[in-house]
């Protein structure tokens, strides 16, 4: 059977970022609640939030430009931008308004989150890249939750946009769903802005390269700072086991002598004592002397 190569999955990649932040996630409670229902999100105390002003003027209005496009095809219906929202139903029946009214509710938030050097709805950060929650659309939008992700379902049919999920078995206890949403150049490219895009995505992406090397650059002298501290630990470590060591054989060596000569002092007293010889020497002495059993030319 053919294994497939493991590919290594690094934090400041996008296929990374899913695993990004799991240690702030709360363990789930062994003890099963009761269900209360759907919670609706888009009511939480949390300001309204969209693009900024530095974002709207970036890159010749390239987020601007297209918030107001979005705006005005909402509000007009001329069918000049993003027709391919306007022709999802397979009978050619228009889209319904109330789907466009929350894509320009949520046009705002949506393409602030977006990272034009990846097109994900993510941001870098201390050398890991993030994802931005669909709960973060529906809270600074005001929409509710489910209807935010119907939108994205019709963006998608729409070749929009493109989720990814991944599950992950958090810590062995609980799963956990991580959702990519990925823009597609189309996007802009239906909305008259695929040429801003291409130049807002070439400064972007150096711009994120210049990051993560920066990042990478610190991240890699931290490791050899902490391998050559690891490897002095182990050096200093090493020193003192062998000077314990050391100290350890020449207190044995001076034991032995110290046995070396009080055996031989008192064997030889004994000889004197008793007159007696060998082998009737050796087994009185050993009866006399029980500690001095051992000779000395056994150690």
């Amino acid at each position: 059977m053919k294994l497939a190569p493991v590919r290594t999955v690094l934090a400041n990649s996008v296929r990374g970022a899913q695993f990004n932040g799991l240690a702030n996630i709360p363990p789930r409670s062994v003890k099963r609640r009761k269900p209360v229902g759907t919670v609706d999100r888009a009511q939480q105390p949390r300001r309204l939030r969209g693009l900024s002003d530095k974002q709207k003027f970036v890159f010749d209005g390239l987020l601007g430009k297209a918030e107001e496009r979005i705006q005005e095809e909402a509000k007009n219906r001329q069918t000049r931008w993003l027709r391919r929202m306007d022709c999802l139903s397979p009978a050619g029946y228009r889209t319904y308004q109330q789907k466009w009214d929350t894509l320009a509710r949520i046009a705002g938030p949506l393409l602030a989150r977006l990272d034009l050097s990846t097109m994900i709805l993510g941001y870098y950060q201390n050398g890991e890249y993030r994802l931005n929650r669909q709960r973060g659309l529906s809270e600074d939008s005001g929409v509710n939750e489910w209807t935010v992700s119907r939108l994205l379902g019709d963006l998608e049919a729409a070749k929009y946009i493109r989720r990814k999920q991944r599950r992950i078995f958090h810590n062995g206890k609980q799963w956990i769903t991580r959702t990519t949403i990925n823009v597609r150049a189309q996007f802009f490219i239906d909305l008259g802005l695929g040429h801003l895009l291409a130049q807002a995505r070439t400064a972007m992406k150096a711009k994120l390269k210049k990051a993560v090397d920066k990042h990478s650059a610190v991240a890699k002298a931290e490791a050899l700072a902490d391998l050559a501290g690891a490897r002095e630990r182990k050096q200093s470590h090493e020193g003192a086991k062998r000077a314990r060591q050391e100290r350890d054989r020449r207190e044995q060596q001076g034991i032995q002598a110290d046995y070396n000569e009080q055996w031989q002092r008192t064997f030889a007293a004994f000889i004197v004592d008793t007159g007696l010889r060998e082998p009737q020497l050796s087994r009185e002495f050993v009866k006399k002397y029980p500690h001095f059993a051992r000779h000395p030319i056994q150690t």
